[in-house]
C-alpha cells in the first residue's frame, strides 16, 4: 500500500508541476486539458533527467533526480509569470474537470494495480527482457544505460519508456520489482483518462459549437477510454459464441483460427482453455508458421508486458489533442505561429520527438497527423491559399520535425549497429482475409462507415462537398502504384512477368473495397476540413478515421525487413496504432450518430433505439473479453496478493531471492557478472523467452556478458561476437587454468561469477580451487554461490 501510495503520490505531483505547460497548451479546449497534465510531466521530467544523465557530469541518484524536478517546477511556473492571474482563473473554471478527472486517474489505477497484484510474476513473454531494462534504468548513474544482456555495450532500443518509469521508481522510492506492476496500471489509467479526455474535449467542442452544455461530454469520453483499453476484437465474442456450442465445425473451420476451429464438448459461456485469449492476437495469417500479430491494448495490459508499444500508448494520444488544439485555434501555422508561440513549439516538439525515443514506429504517425492537422488549421484560417501560404506552412513543418530530431540527436546517435529504420520489401503471396479483417476491427467498422455515409448524406447539397476527387485518387493510388512497380521490376529479375501482373491484378481487387473506404475518409477530411464553418471535431474525426484505416493498407502491400522474414511485425505494429485512432474517432462517432439522429417520429425512434441498442450490445459483448481474460490468466485467484514481481522466485530467505538482493545491494554501477548462456545444439546462442537464462541479471540490471541472444539479434541486426561470448562464458565454467579463467574474466571487466543451478546443470560443477585463487566467495546459500574478483 505504501509503495502504490508513494507512486500515485509522484505522479500527481508531476501532473501538477505540469500544469502552467499544459495551460499554455491546452487552455482553448473546453475542459482545458486537464486529462494530458500527468503524461505530459512524466514526458518533460524524463527527458530532463535523461538530458543530465546524458552530461555524465553528476549520478542520476535519488537527490539529483528531485533536484531536477524542482528545475522542472521553476521553469513551468516562469511560463505563466506574466500571465498568472489567467492561470489562476484558468484553474478555477477547471476545478470540476480537476475533480472528474482525477477521481477516473485513480480509480482506474487502483482497479489495475489490483489486477496485477493477483497475477503479478514477471515470468513470461517478453517481460523478462522489459524487467531487465527497467533495471538497468533504475541502476544508470547517467546516460545511455547499460545493455543489460551484453556487457560493454549500451542499450540498442528506444527506451525512453524505460526510463520514464525507472525515474518515477527512483523518485518514489519504489522497488523494481514492485514498479514494473505499477508501471502496467499506470500505462492503463493514462491510457483511459488520456482517451476520456480526449473524446470528452471533441464532444464539448461539437456541443459548444451548437450552443449546448450539458454531461454527454463525460458519458461519451468514459465510453471512449473502454473502447481504448477494455474492449477486445471481435474474436473474443466468437470465442463465447464458439465456446457456447453455437455453430458447427464447418463454420469455425472456415473462419480458420488457429485453436477455435471445433465446437467443444461441453459449453461456458467463456473457453476453459489455458490462455484461450492469446488467440484474438493471431487471427491474421493464422495458418502460417508466424502468425500476425494482432494485438490490441486490453490484451497489452491483461498480459503484462511492459514494452514500447504499450509504454508510448498515453504518449500517442499527446499528438491527437495537439492536432485537435490546432485544428480548433483558427491559427495559421507558419513562421509567425513559431515566433508567437516559442513554447508551446518546444513542448510540441518534445511530444511528438519523443515517440521514435519510446516507439519509433509512433513517429510517422504523430508527426503526420498533427503536420495534417495543422494544414487543414491553416486552411480554414485563410480566405486563399497560394504559394506564399504553403510556403510559410512548409516552414513551419520542416523546423518542427528538426525540432523533433535534433531534441533526441543523441539517442540516434547511440550505439545502433543496426539502422533505426529498416528497409521495406513488398508483400506478395499473403493477404487479409475480409473475415480476419473484421474479426479485428470490425466494431469499429460498424460505428464509422455509418458516420461517414452520414456526413456524405447531410452535406451532399453543401458547396464544401465538390471536387477534391483527383487530390484522393492521387494519395490512393500511389502506394499501390510503387508496390506494383516494385513487384513488376522484381519479376522481370526473375523472368516471372506475367505471375507478376497476375499478383498485381489479383491485390489490387482485394484491397479495392479497403482503398474506396479509405478514400472516402480522405475526401471528407480534405472536403470538411477546408471550410471554417465545419465543426473541427467532425474534420478532425474523419482524419482519425483515415488515418486509422490507412496504415492497415500498409501491411497489404509491404513489410518491414527484420530478423522473422514475414509480415507479423508489420501488422502488428501498424493495426495497434489503427486500434488507438479508431477507437478515439468511434467513440466520437457514436455520439455524433445518436445526437444527429432524428427522434421526432415514432418510427425513427424505435429505429435510433435499436441501433443504440445493437451497438450497446455489441460494445458489452466486446467487454466481456477482458473479463473472461483476466479471470483465464490469473487462475486462482491468490489469497494474498501482491505487487511484487518476483514474488515467485521463492520466500524471502529462499537462496536465489537472497542472493539477488546480495548483488543488487552489492555490485557498483560499472559492475558486470557472467551466468549461463543458452545455446543450441550447433552452439549457437539463443535462450529467447526462457526465463532460466539471463535471469540473475535481468532481475538486477548488473549487466551479463551475454543475455538472450536472439533479442539481441533483433535489437542490433546481427549475431557478430555472441557465438564467441558463449564460448568464453562456457571457458570460464570449465576452464582448470586460472590464467586462461582471468584472462577472460579482465577481457569482460567481469567483477561477479554466478553459480547456480543452472550452471551446475549446463557446465558441471566448477572447480572451485580455480576461483579462490584469484576470487572470494562472498555469497553462499543452498545451491548458489557468488565468487568476486579479488582486488590487488
Amino acid at each position: 500500500m505504501i509503495d502504490f501510495i508513494a507512486w500515485a503520490l509522484t505522479v500527481e505531483a508531476l501532473g501538477l508541476i505540469a500544469l502552467p505547460a499544459t495551460f499554455v497548451l491546452f487552455s482553448r479546449l473546453p475542459y482545458g486539458g486537464y486529462a494530458f497534465s500527468k503524461p505530459l510531466g512524466i514526458l518533460l521530467f524524463s527527458f530532463l533527467v535523461w538530458g543530465v544523465g546524458l552530461t555524465g557530469l553528476v549520478p542520476l541518484n535519488r537527490a539529483v533526480v528531485l533536484l531536477i524536478a524542482v528545475i522542472l517546477l521553476a521553469a513551468c511556473l516562469l511560463v505563466v509569470r506574466g500571465r498568472l492571474p489567467e492561470f489562476l482563473e484558468y484553474l478555477k473554471s477547471q476545478r470540476w474537470t480537476i475533480v472528474v478527472v482525477d477521481v477516473l486517474f485513480l480509480g482506474s489505477l487502483v482497479g489495475w494495480a489490483f489486477v496485477r497484484a493477483h497475477n503479478p510474476s514477471i515470468s513470461h513473454t517478453e517481460q523478462p527482457m522489459d524487467f531487465a531494462l527497467l533495471n538497468s534504468i533504475v541502476r544508470a548513474e547517467s546516460m545511455p544505460p547499460q545493455d543489460p544482456w551484453l556487457s560493454g555495450h549500451s542499450v540498442s532500443y528506444y527506451y525512453f519508456g524505460y526510463v520514464m518509469h525507472g525515474v518515477l521508481a527512483k523518485v518514489s522510492g519504489v522497488e523494481p520489482a514492485v514498479a514494473y506492476n505499477l508501471a502496467i496500471a499506470l500505462l492503463f489509467s493514462l491510457a483511459f483518462t488520456g482517451t476520456f479526455g480526449l473524446v470528452s474535449e471533441m464532444v464539448a467542442m461539437h456541443r459548444k459549437e451548437r450552443g449546448r452544455r450539458d454531461i454527454l461530454p463525460v458519458g461519451f469520453g468514459l465510453l471512449g477510454g473502454l473502447l481504448m483499453v477494455w474492449v477486445g476484437n471481435l474474436q473474443g465474442v466468437a470465442e463465447s459464441v464458439r465456446s457456447l456450442g453455437m455453430g458447427g465445425e464447418g463454420s469455425w473451420g472456415w473462419v480458420g483460427v488457429e485453436g477455435a476451429t471445433t465446437v467443444p464438448e461441453s459449453s461456458s459461456f467463456f473457453p476453459t482453455e489455458f490462455w484461450w485469449w492469446w488467440r484474438s492476437t493471431r487471427v491474421i495469417d493464422a495458418a502460417d508458421s508466424f502468425p500476425a500479430i494482432t494485438e490490441f491494448p486490453s490484451f497489452s495490459f491483461i498480459l503484462g508486458d511492459l514494452h514500447p508499444h504499450v509504454m508510448s500508448l498515453p504518449f500517442v494520444i499527446l499528438p491527437l489533442v495537439l492536432g485537435l488544439t490546432a485544428l480548433a485555434s483558427g491559427k495559421f501555422f507558419g513562421p509567425q505561429w513559431i515566433r508567437e508561440n516559442k513554447v508551446a513549439f518546444l513542448v510540441i516538439a518534445l511530444s511528438l520527438g519523443g515517440l521514435a525515443f519510446l516507439n519509433s514506429w509512433d513517429l510517422p504517425l504523430g508527426l503526420g497527423l498533427f503536420l495534417g492537422t495543422t494544414f487543414i488549421a491553416s486552411r480554414r484560417s485563410v480566405e486563399s491559399w497560394g504559394r506564399e501560404q504553403t510556403r510559410d506552412w512548409a516552414i513551419f513543418a520542416g523546423a518542427l520535425i528538426a525540432a523533433s530530431v535534433v531534441l533526441y540527436l543523441p539517442f540516434y546517435l547511440g550505439d545502433r549497429p543496426s539502422p533505426l529504420f529498416p528497409w521495406i520489401l513488398p508483400v506478395e503471396g499473403v493477404h487479409t482475409r475480409y473475415i480476419d479483417y473484421f474479426l479485428v476491427l470490425g466494431l469499429f467498422l460498424l460505428v464509422t462507415i455509418p458516420f461517414l455515409l452520414t456526413l456524405v448524406f447531410r452535406h451532399r447539397r453543401s458547396d464544401s462537398m465538390g471536387g477534391e476527387w483527383w487530390r484522393v485518387a492521387m494519395i490512393m493510388v500511389t502506394p499501390i502504384v510503387v508496390w506494383a512497380v516494385i513487384v513488376m521490376l522484381a519479376g522481370a529479375v526473375q523472368g516471372e512477368v506475367v505471375e507478376s501482373l497476375a499478383e498485381i491484378g489479383w491485390r489490387f481487387l482485394w484491397t479495392l473495397p479497403l482503398m474506396a473506404l479509405i478514400g472516402l475518409a480522405l475526401w471528407l477530411t480534405l472536403r470538411l476540413g477546408a471550410f471554417s464553418s465545419v465543426s473541427a471535431p467532425v474534420a478532425f474525426a474523419t482524419l482519425l478515421v483515415f488515418a486509422g484505416l490507412f496504415v492497415t493498407l500498409g501491411p497489404e502491400l509491404f513489410r518491414i525487413v527484420d530478423v522473422f522474414g514475414n509480415r507479423m511485425n508489420t501488422v502488428f505494429k501498424f493495426y495497434y496504432q489503427a486500434w488507438i485512432l479508431l477507437a478515439v474517432a468511434s467513440a466520437f462517432a457514436v455520439y455524433y450518430l445518436f445526437a444527429n439522429w432524428n427522434w421526432s417520429t415514432p418510427v425513427a425512434r424505435a429505429a435510433g433505439a435499436t441501433a443504440v441498442g445493437l451497438v450497446g450490445l455489441l460494445i458489452v459483448a466486446s467487454s466481456m473479453y477482458s473479463f473472461g481474460a483476466i479471470d483465464n490468466k490469473a487462475g486462482s485467484w491468490p489469497d494474498s496478493p501482491t505487487l511484487n514481481g518476483l514474488a515467485f522466485v521463492g520466500p524471502p530467505d529462499s537462496s536465489e531471492r537472497r542472493a539477488l538482493e546480495f548483488i543488487s545491494r552489492d555490485a557498483g554501477p560499472n559492475s558486470v557478472l557472467v551466468e549461463a548462456v543458452a545455446v543450441d545444439d550447433r552452439g549457437i546462442p539463443g535462450g529467447s523467452y526462457n526465463i532460466d537464462y539471463a535471469r540473475i541479471s535481468g532481475r538486477t540490471g548488473v549487466p551479463t556478458v551475454l543475455g538472450w541472444a536472439g533479442h539481441e539479434e533483433q535489437w542490433r541486426g546481427n549475431r557478430v561476437g555472441f557465438r564467441q561470448r558463449a564460448d568464453d562464458i562456457r571457458t570460464i565454467y570449465t576452464e582448470t587454468d586460472p590464467i586462461a579463467v582471468r584472462d577472460l574474466l579482465e577481457k569482460y571487466a567481469i567483477e561477479y561469477v554466478y553459480v547456480g543451478r543452472l550452471e551446475r546443470d549446463l557446465y558441471g560443477v566448477p572447480d572451485t580451487a580455480t576461483f579462490d585463487i584469484f576470487m572470494d566467495r562472498v555469497f553462499e546459500a543452498g545451491d548458489v554461490a557468488i565468487y568476486k574478483v579479488r582486488q590487488n
